[in-house]
């Protein structure tokens, strides 16, 4: 799919598919803490940016954490538009309110990326 939007499409299908409105996009990050940094304080300093930042961004619709057995967390946001995400992914990067979460990141095991919403299973 190439709309200019810079998405990636992803279909989902299952027992009860739900046509989703096609400007909504999922923002998908992967990344590690900083050595030294536990991963308990990383997990409460997480959800604090989740209720404090994230969740107060225009477009926002939802936020899911999780880390694997590595240490590698994965935090799956999704945005009413592409414009949205991006917009407060340019505002991240500025914000006072979250530098210290940034400051806590290994920067080489970053990965960002936004796919574009086209399905919804739920039971």
């Amino acid at each position: 799919m190439d709309d200019g939007n810079e998405t990636t499409e992803i279909l989902t299908l299952g027992m009860e598919n739900k046509s989703m409105d096609n400007n909504k996009v999922m923002e998908i990050t992967y990344f590690k803490p900083k050595e030294g940094i536990s991963q308990e304080t990383f997990k409460a300093r997480n959800i604090r940016v989740g209720e404090e930042y994230a969740a107060l961004q225009d477009g926002f619709i939802s936020r899911e954490t999780g880390v694997d057995a590595d240490g590698t967390w994965v935090i799956i946001v999704h945005w009413q538009t592409l414009e949205h995400s991006q917009a407060s992914m340019a505002k991240f990067g500025q914000d006072p309110s979250v530098a210290d979460f940034n400051e806590m990141i290994e920067p080489s095991s970053f990965t960002m990326s936004v796919f574009s919403s086209k399905a919804i299973i739920t039971k």
